[in-house]
């Protein structure tokens, strides 16, 4: 029993490596929310909710964070901010790039490159 558990800790703790886990860990630190995460984190796996849910939880405690700490300076850059001195011209080129080529993309991006030349009969595909 102890070499599945500790196995499985391991291929977890893996897992958590690759996807930037302990940096995460490092933004909620600087965050001062480290502890409602590990509080949602345990608290769900406790009760057994689904890891999305649990992840939509500490999602949002993140990006309440994310608001209280950052707005004030959000507003005081967009107060400087002037709209008039930027310069709208309007192109008559579509830019589209694909780096492994159109052959090799997607259908998802192929339907996207196909609506483009369908609609954009003024415009030139670059």
């Amino acid at each position: 029993m102890q070499v599945t558990i500790f196995s499985t800790f391991q291929r977890v703790l893996a897992s958590f490596r690759r996807t930037g886990g302990i940096r995460a860990i490092g933004g909620h630190i600087k965050l001062s929310i480290v502890g409602k995460v590990l509080r949602f984190f345990c608290g769900g796996i406790l009760r057994r909710r689904p890891l999305q849910k649990i992840y939509s939880d500490i999602e949002a405690v993140t990006v309440k964070a994310l608001r209280k700490r950052y707005i004030d300076l959000i507003c005081s850059r967009l107060e400087h901010y002037e709209y008039s001195s930027v310069e709208s011209k309007r192109s008559d080129k579509v830019w589209f790039c694909w780096l492994q080529g159109l052959d090799n993309a997607t259908p998802v991006v192929k339907a996207c490159y196909e609506s483009f030349e369908g609609t954009s009969l003024a415009m030139y595909i670059v």
